[in-house]
This record gives structure tokens, C-alpha cells and sequence, in this order.
């Protein structure tokens, strides 16, 4: 007999894990980024399990590794990689003493937990039914015309929403430095469903480009997303999107359990809304 099979397995000592862990603070801190969500625990806790033995391995075990602090940073998983200090936590790493072993099997606790469901995809429509009463070729002609003030766009939101028996839908009269999204934290009735929702509004003088970024906009909708972690975002935009964001969207939901977090409505839907609202 080879012995208890627990013997082969072991806990992440302390040490370890503290020392790992200011190599990659002090490396997020001096690019002014911040420890989103704890970043810098849980990556160093998945090298530790990976234990690296070259640079090489210690990349790939980095690059494979998923989470929002790269969105909410607005920096590129390349670039943090590529200036990563892979020397200093490989020789971090050589240094450490032996890590300690189980020597008995843990205490088993059966937890039951919830099946994890998949929230559904929704249309735009179905959060505004008015927009089916405008046809698409109509909301063409009506594109040049959302040159609108923001605030307009998000007020007749507001409106639309308390129709629909929403709830928490408040006035707002000036930004402040607490604001977390446009509409925080409502509440709307699908189906024989609620679900949550926060919306982020970006008019069209608010938006730098002809085309918007994924940088553009990454900031406001991760922090609408920590504010309170709703069921989905709704993102109302009054410009087009750059190839390649809607795919952005996707990774970001995929990062938080909820592929299909973000509800786009982009410059043709929301034509059709503010049609409809008889405001353009």
C-alpha cells in the first residue's frame, strides 16, 4: 500500500502566498492600476497551485487565466503579461520553504448548492416593446436626428421604464461623484419573471469617437456591474461600435457568470425608441 492518498496533496502555506502576492501588487501599483476583485490573491493563489518551474510556464499560467481586473483596468492581458516581473516571482518562488502536507484526510461537508442557470438572452424589443412600431428603414432616416442631449435620452428611458411598472426608478438632476450607473438598480417584470437590470446611457457628444471602443466605455459598465451585480446591463449608445466589441461584451459577461449580461441598444433601436416616444 502506497499510504493515505491525502499525503500527496497539499495546502498553500501562508508565506507563500503573502510573499507572491507583493510582487504582484507592487507591480499593479506602480501602473496606477487598481486590485480589482481581488486580482492579485486569486493569481497568486492559481501560480501556487501551477507551481512554475520557467518563465515559460509561468506566462502560460498567467495568459490562461481569466478575470474582470484586466476590463475594469482597461489594460490588454498581452501587455500585462509581457511587462510582468517573471524573474523576480520564479526566484520568489525557488526560495520559499517546502509547503505543508496533509497528513489526514480534511472533514468532508456536503453542501447542496443550486444548480447554476444560465440567464436567457433578451431582445431589445422585449425591454421596449415600442420599437417594434417603428420600422427599421424608419429609424434609418431618424439616425442624424440623436444628436441629443444625454440627459433627454435618459429622462424618456426613465419614462418608458415606470410605464412598464419597473421599480426604483427615480429622477436625477446632476451627476455626483456616488453615481454607479445611469439607472441603478431596477427591477422589470419579463415573462412571468423579474429580473435585474442597471442601464448606462452614452449620448452622443458624450461618446470621444465616430466609433465606439470597448476602452470607451469599459469603465462606466464594470462599475455598474460591481455596484450591485444585477441580472443584466442595459446599454443604450448613440453611436456604432468598432468591430470586434460585441465579442468583447461576451468575455467580460463570461467573467462573471452571465454570458449574456450587457442588453445593447444601438443607434437603430434607439432611434426607433425616441421615435416612438415622439421624440425625434
Amino acid at each position: 500500500m502506497s499510504g493515505n492518498s491525502f499525503q500527496n496533496k497539499t495546502k498553500i502555506n501562508s508565506q507563500t502566498l503573502i510573499a507572491l502576492q507583493d510582487i504582484l501588487l507592487e507591480y499593479i501599483l506602480s501602473n496606477k492600476w487598481e486590485d480589482y476583485e481581488d486580482f492579485a490573491r486569486e493569481l497568486s493563489e492559481r501560480i501556487i497551485g501551477k507551481s512554475p518551474k520557467t518563465e515559460k510556464d509561468l506566462l502560460q499560467c498567467v495568459k490562461s487565466f481569466s478575470h474582470p481586473f484586466y476590463c475594469f483596468n482597461e489594460v490588454d492581458k498581452n501587455r500585462f503579461v509581457n511587462r510582468l516581473p517573471l524573474k523576480k516571482i520564479i526566484k520568489r518562488l525557488s526560495n520559499l520553504p517546502i509547503q505543508e502536507k496533509l497528513t489526514q484526510p480534511p472533514e468532508i461537508v456536503v453542501i447542496s448548492e443550486k444548480p447554476k442557470i444560465e440567464l436567457p438572452p433578451f431582445t431589445p424589443s422585449q425591454i421596449l416593446p415600442e420599437i417594434e412600431t417603428v420600422t427599421i428603414a424608419e429609424a434609418k432616416q431618424l439616425i442624424a436626428k440623436i444628436n441629443l442631449p444625454e440627459r433627454i435620452i435618459q429622462d424618456e428611458l426613465r419614462d418608458a421604464l415606470r410605464e412598464k411598472g419597473a421599480t426604483n426608478i427615480t429622477e436625477r438632476k446632476s451627476d455626483t461623484s456616488l453615481e454607479v450607473a445611469d439607472l441603478e438598480d431596477f427591477s422589470l417584470k419579463i415573462g412571468r419573471k423579474w429580473y435585474s437590470f442597471t442601464s448606462v446611457v452614452k449620448g452622443y457628444n458624450s461618446l470621444p469617437k465616430k466609433l465606439v471602443r470597448w476602452e470607451d466605455i469599459a469603465h462606466q459598465v464594470t462599475k455598474a456591474y460591481q455596484g450591485t451585480k444585477p441580472d443584466y446591463i442595459l446599454l443604450v449608445l448613440a453611436k456604432d461600435l468598432v468591430d470586434g466589441v460585441i465579442s468583447q461584451f461576451v468575455e467580460y459577461g463570461k467573467t462573471v457568470g452571465k454570458r449574456n449580461l450587457i442588453i445593447l441598444i444601438e443607434p437603430i433601436n434607439l432611434a426607433r425608441f425616441l421615435h416612438a416616444r415622439k421624440i425625434l
